[in-house]
């Protein structure tokens, strides 16, 4: 199962990715030359069973994919975790409200693609993102506008006939870990 989770900022995409790794042991991955020329750089965990987390989590303030650049240095390396990996968890709000790219990991994987939505409410996020950074100032019509670019997307996705669930932001967790194991994943496999 590939997972990419959607939120906007402050949804909890980053919080789940945290807990998987407090939960599970993990093995960092680092690539050099690919989002970086000089320095190698943390691109994801690896879990017990074939769950691969992507993205960086080392700073409590960024995590996911977004901090990665180029866009096509992203799709290439989702679809390298998904060729490697029988399990692959990723989220980023830059992919957040795109369809095109989540439509070709579709058709390239066929029923592995799945699409996780945070069911967090714009005002929940907006509340988060304020706590986040204690209190100062932001754009909370940004988070709002995404929050139902998302929704609209997830909808378009799902008629397209993409697997699309809701996470519920008190469970999201357990709901993740159990997405996985009713795919097949199995923690207590090295």
């Amino acid at each position: 199962m590939i997972l990419n989770v959607r939120g906007p900022s402050g949804a909890g995409k980053s919080w789940i990715a945290r807990r998987l790794l407090e939960a599970y042991p993990s093995t960092k991955r680092e690539l050099v030359g690919v989002f970086t020329k000089k320095k190698p750089r943390v691109v994801g965990y690896e879990l017990p069973g074939g769950l691969f987390v992507m993205g960086n989590y080392e700073f409590p303030t960024s995590g996911g994919m977004d901090g990665f650049r180029p866009m096509d240095n992203i799709k290439w390396f989702t679809r390298q975790c998904a060729s490697r990996y029988l399990y692959v968890f990723y989220e980023s709000l830059l992919l957040a409200q795109q369809k095109g790219f989540v439509q070709e990991l579709n058709q390239e994987y066929p029923g592995r693609m799945t699409l996780g939505i945070l069911d967090t409410t714009a005002e929940g996020c907006v509340a988060a993102v304020y706590q986040r950074n204690g209190g100062k100032p932001i754009k909370e019509k940004v988070i709002t506008v995404t929050h139902h670019r998302i929704n609209r997307v997830a909808n378009d996705l799902k008629a397209d006939g993409l697997r699309v669930v809701s996470i519920p932001r008190n469970e999201s967790f357990s709901s993740v870990v159990e997405l996985f194991k009713g795919a097949g994943w199995n923690p207590n496999v090295v």
